[in-house]
C-alpha cells in the first residue's frame, strides 16, 4: 500500500469506529474532573483550614522570591505540602492507569477493525481489548519512558561536553569558539530530532506489534507475582534499600545526593531487568527489526508527524483573533477550543490507524501461511477378498 492509501484507510478506519473519539474527550473530562476533586478541592480546603494569607504571593515574583528558601514554606505549611502531594500523587496514578487502559482499548479497536472490515465500535470490544493490553502495554509505555530518560541523558551528557568544549576554545579564539558553538549545536539539534523521532516511531509501531502480533509483558498479574516470588531476595533489598534512601532524606545527611543517585541507578536497573524477564522489551526489538526491514515506515511516520503539526499550528492561528476580541471573543472561543481539541483527537486518532494499517499491510498480510500437510490415507489394498461360500452359486 502506498503512502496516500495508507493514509486514506486510517481516516475510513476511524470513520467507521467516529464513537471511539467521544470515548477520549470523555478521558479528557475524566480526567479534569480528577484533577478538581484529587488536588483542587484539598488545595482549597488546606487554605481555609492553615488560614494561609495569598496577598502576599499575588505576583510572580514573590512566588519565585518564597520558592528560594522551600525549608521555610514546608516547616511552615507542612501540613498544606503533604495534602497537595499526596492528591497530587494519587491523581498522577490514577490518570496514568486510566490513560493507559484507554489507550489500549482505543488501539485494540482500531487493531480489530482493520482486520475486520464489517466491524462497527461497541463498548464491549474496547473494554475486551482495553482488560487484554492493559498489563501488556503498562509494561512496554515503562520501557518507552526509560528509554526517554536514557535519551535526555545522553543529550544532556553531549550538550555538557558541547558548552566545555566551546569554553575551552573561546580562551584561544572567539571566532573559532563561536563557529564550535553554531556546529555543534546544529549537530546537537540533528541528534536530538534523531533520536526523538526514533522513540516515537519504536512507541508506534511496538505498540502495533502488541495489537496484531499479540505479544509483550506479562498477560495476567499470575506472571508479574511469579517474577516476584522468583526473585524475592532482590525485591525485598531493594525495598530496604529505598527505605534506607528516605531515612538519609529524612535526616539530611550530607551524603544523600550521592546515596540518592546510587540507589536510584539500582533501582532503574532493577525495573529494567524485570521488564526485560518478563517480556516487557520484546515489542521495542520487534520495531526495530520491522523499522531496519522497513525504512519507508519511518517516512510514512514523519509525514503523518508534520501533517499533524501543521494541522495543529492551522488551529491555533484561526483561534487568535478570538483573543482580540475583548468579551465575546471569550466567549466564542469556548466553544472553539472544543471543536478544535476534537478534530485535533480526531487526527491523532486517523494518524495511529494510518500507521498501523501500514504496518498490518507490510507485517501481518505478507507473513507466510505455513500450510499443514493434510494427513494421508494408507493405500488400500487392492487384492481381491475371497467370497464366503454363501455367495457361489
Amino acid at each position: 500500500m502506498g503512502y496516500a492509501e495508507v493514509i486514506r484507510e486510517g481516516f475510513r478506519v476511524i470513520h467507521r469506529i467516529w464513537q471511539l473519539l467521544l470515548v477520549q474527550l470523555g478521558m479528557v473530562v475524566l480526567s479534569g474532573i480528577g484533577f478538581f476533586v484529587l488536588v483542587g478541592i484539598p488545595l482549597a480546603i488546606a487554605f481555609v483550614l492553615f488560614s494561609i494569607d495569598l496577598t502576599g504571593i499575588a505576583e510572580i515574583g514573590d512566588i519565585l522570591r518564597l520558592l528560594k528558601e522551600p525549608s521555610d514554606i514546608i516547616s511552615k505549611y507542612f501540613g498544606l505540602v503533604l495534602i497537595v502531594i499526596g492528591g497530587l500523587l494519587m491523581y498522577i496514578v490514577l490518570a496514568a492507569t486510566f490513560s493507559i487502559y484507554v489507550f489500549g482499548g482505543s488501539v485494540g479497536v482500531i487493531g480489530k477493525a482493520l482486520g475486520d472490515k464489517t466491524m462497527k465500535f461497541s463498548m464491549h470490544t474496547f473494554f475486551s481489548e482495553a482488560r487484554r493490553l492493559f498489563l501488556p502495554m503498562l509494561g512496554f509505555i515503562i520501557v518507552v519512558i526509560i528509554m526517554w530518560i536514557a535519551t535526555a541523558f545522553i543529550l544532556g551528557i553531549l550538550g555538557g561536553g558541547i558548552a566545555a568544549l566551546v569554553s575551552f576554545a573561546k580562551t584561544y579564539d572567539s571566532v573559532l569558539s563561536l563557529f564550535l558553538r553554531i556546529f555543534f549545536s546544529f549537530i546537537l539539534l540533528c541528534g536530538g530530532l534523531v533520536l526523538i523521532n526514533t522513540n516515537i516511531s519504536l512507541f508506534i509501531y511496538g505498540a502495533a506489534a502488541i495489537v496484531l502480533k499479540d505479544i509483550g509483558g506479562p498477560k495476567s498479574l499470575k506472571d508479574v507475582l511469579y517474577f516476584l516470588r522468583k526473585y524475592f531476595v532482590v525485591c525485598l533489598l531493594l525495598v530496604l534499600s529505598l527505605l534506607l534512601l528516605s531515612l538519609l532524606l529524612l535526616f539530611r545527611f550530607d551524603v544523600f545526593w550521592f546515596a540518592a543517585a546510587f540507589w536510584f541507578l539500582l533501582f532503574l536497573s532493577f525495573i529494567v531487568f524485570f521488564l526485560i524477564e518478563i517480556g516487557a522489551a520484546r515489542p521495542i526489538k520487534i520495531a526495530a527489526h520491522y523499522l531496519y526491514d522497513h525504512p519507508p515506515a519511518v517516512w510514512l511516520y514523519i509525514i503523518v508527524s508534520v501533517g499533524y503539526i501543521l494541522v495543529s499550528f492551522l488551529l491555533i492561528l484561526l483561534g487568535y483573533p478570538f483573543n482580540l476580541i475583548p468579551v465575546v471573543g471569550t466567549i466564542l472561543s469556548i466553544p472553539y477550543q472544543i471543536i478544535s481539541s476534537a478534530f485535533q483527537t480526531y487526527i491523532g486518532l486517523s494518524i495511529i490507524a494510518a500507521l498501523f494499517a501500514y504496518y498490518h499491510s507490510t507485517e501481518i498480510l505478507t507473513e507466510p501461511v505455513v500450510e499443514t500437510p493434510a494427513p494421508q490415507t494408507p493405500p488400500q489394498d487392492e487384492t481381491p477378498q475371497p467370497q464366503s461360500g454363501n455367495d457361489l452359486t
